[in-house]
């Protein structure tokens, strides 16, 4: 099977963007699953969002890529991670066995499309079987309580008409 320039495009989008390419893979011997696929790195500092997805060319794995990349600034404002997954094919962010084991603890299939979104806790705060809205997932992390606070603290800093230089 060939993969698109398309689909290459909207994968490689991503990944460019910095929204993607963020996860550590230990590869050394004899490290556990949890010190090989470390999702822990990310607590307190970014939300992940993993895409699985059976192959490159999967209908439903091209329209969540082509949603995430359209809203790579809205993502990045709100510290999110793109971890793309795919059971076959090299287009994936993981390589297969770093794949089968996201796939494992997370429960996804792999003919089956899935998007987890973990939080900065490191609790699952998502799971869906379809392609998500980027404007519902955006609804989902503002309503939680420590984007409420991220909100709050940037709306602090600087209101819109505030002037920067402050008079003496």
């Amino acid at each position: 099977m060939q993969v698109s320039l398309r689909t290459l495009a909207v994968i490689g989008g991503v990944v460019a963007l910095g929204v993607g390419v963020a996860y550590a893979v230990g590869h050394r011997r004899g490290q556990s699953r949890e010190q090989r696929i470390n999702l822990a790195r990310y607590r307190w500092k970014s939300r992940v969002l993993i895409v699985f997805g059976p192959h490159a060319e999967d209908e439903r794995f091209l329209t969540q890529m082509e949603e995430l990349a359209d809203r790579a600034k809205d993502l990045k404002s709100r510290d999110v991670v793109v971890l793309p997954v795919l059971a076959r094919g090299k287009a994936g962010v993981a390589t297969r066995r770093d794949g089968a084991i996201l796939r494992e603890l997370f429960a996804a299939e792999p003919r089956h499309f899935r998007v987890v979104l973990i939080g900065k806790d490191g609790s699952v705060k998502l799971r869906e079987e379809f392609p998500l809205d980027a404007n519902r997932l955006f609804d989902v992390i503002d309503a939680m309580p420590m984007r409420q606070q991220e909100m709050k603290a940037r709306r602090g800093r600087f209101s819109p008409g505030q002037s920067s230089i402050v008079p003496r």
